[in-house]
């Protein structure tokens, strides 16, 4: 009862942290207490993992005591610089998502079920980006405007859903899982997050030829549900055509050439030009502070776009590489993206693995473009510390060739 309560609450507070500037805190205010209280929490869960010798993954503990040493070694620059202990929190706010990753793990290490925990994570978001788009409504009737109307890691958490949506339709074959999966598609598709669709095409694709290659599913039958979901998809796209046509069928088709075309010339059009940008005027600093970056100097370098004017507010980089390489160096990209490389190998290392994981590597895999955008939001440092945990259980129920 007590594990199911904790459960229960932790679920509540992600699903807060995801959504409260949407439903509850335009201002980000709330946002902001969350962040902070719940890296907190995750840095007490992870020191006790710690200090009781119950953080079973050695990796893990390698990257925790370098994460301290980090804290430490900037709370000393800080106070002998500033006279602060941390004058600047935001250049370390980045790599502490790392300790969701440990605390994740810890606090369901022993849990069997994990697997329900992401599914509740999951459908509940599906149902709140629901209840968030069905609410807006001049954005249904505009639905190919520029304007979108949920964040993009808001839409990122929807191709999760969908993953485990379509292994669920694989094991019990309910009906209902399709209007979800199509539901969640088309989201994905009028949301137009080029990023969304860029890891959705990545972790698709890998997601197919994993699921090709186990064995003790029937191939038969694999093959004609992977067919089905292929022309489901195609069906997604072109569905727009059906429903509207004419003049207005043109308007959406020339609206999505060019947002495929800001992907392929990202140099030039759309937000890419603007990254790509940013990627060229902060790369040169990267360079020559390239080991531990440049840390409390490189929130007060000048900015290639001033937010706001006159105030020190930090770069606001779309871009998880950029983030931990200018201020932290190659160190701060080993601090943030170790452990995703680390799980990595020891999916592949592996020879079993069931279907849940498989769904759960194809999505985290997508991280690593993910972060050629946006920072890596905490929900999937959260998501890859349960991804351990079924790793470690190898319940396989499909075995890889």
């Amino acid at each position: 009862m007590e594990k199911k309560i904790i459960s229960f609450l932790i679920l509540a507070y992600l699903l807060c942290l995801i959504f409260s500037t949407d439903l509850l805190d335009p201002e980000r205010k709330l946002f902001g207490m969350l962040e902070d209280y719940g890296i907190l929490f995750c840095f007490l869960v992870s020191l006790f993992y710690f200090v009781t010798n119950k953080m079973n993954v050695r990796y893990f503990k390698i990257n925790f005591i370098f994460l301290l040493i980090c804290y430490m070694f900037l709370s000393t620059e800080s106070i002998l610089r500033y006279g602060k202990i941390m004058l600047y929190p935001h250049i370390i706010l980045f790599l502490s998502y790392i300790l969701y990753t440990f605390a994740f793990y810890g606090l369901f290490s022993d849990q069997r079920d994990v697997m329900r925990f992401i599914r509740r994570l999951c459908y509940s978001a599906c149902g709140i980006v629901y209840i968030i788009i069905l609410s807006k409504t001049t954005y249904l009737s505009n639905i190919f405007e520029v304007k979108r109307a949920t964040a993009a890691h808001y839409v990122y958490l929807l191709l999760l859903a969908n993953l485990l949506l379509i292994i669920s339709y694989f094991q019990n074959g309910r009906k209902i899982n399709i209007a979800f999966i199509i539901t969640n598609f088309f989201i994905i598709l009028i949301e137009q997050h080029r990023t969304v669709w860029i890891c959705s095409i990545w972790s698709l694709s890998i997601f197919s030829i994993l699921l090709l290659r186990c064995k003790n599913v029937d191939l038969k039958n694999k093959h004609i549900r992977l067919s089905f979901f292929a022309i489901l998809i195609i069906l997604v796209i072109l569905s727009h055509a059906v429903i509207f046509g004419g003049e207005k069928y043109d308007k959406i088709m020339e609206f999505l050439n060019m947002r495929f075309k800001e992907i392929s010339e990202f140099k030039e059009k759309g937000t890419g030009a603007w990254r790509y940008e940013q990627y060229k005027y902060y790369m040169p600093f990267i360079a020559k502070n390239s080991l531990f970056g440049m840390r409390f100097k490189g929130f007060e370098l000048p900015p290639l776009y001033d937010f706001i004017p006159g105030k020190l507010t930090g770069h606001h980089f779309h871009s998880g590489y950029l983030t931990a390489l200018l201020y932290n160096g190659i160190f701060g990209l080993w601090l943030i993206f170790g452990s995703f490389v680390y799980y990595v190998v020891r999916f592949l290392k592996l020879q079993q693995y069931s279907l849940e994981n498989i769904a759960l590597f194809s999505f985290l895999s997508s991280a690593f473009l993910w972060s050629l955008s946006y920072e890596l939001p905490e929900f999937v440092f959260a998501i890859l510390g349960l991804a351990f945990v079924c790793l470690q259980n190898n319940e396989t129920k499909s075995t890889l060739l």
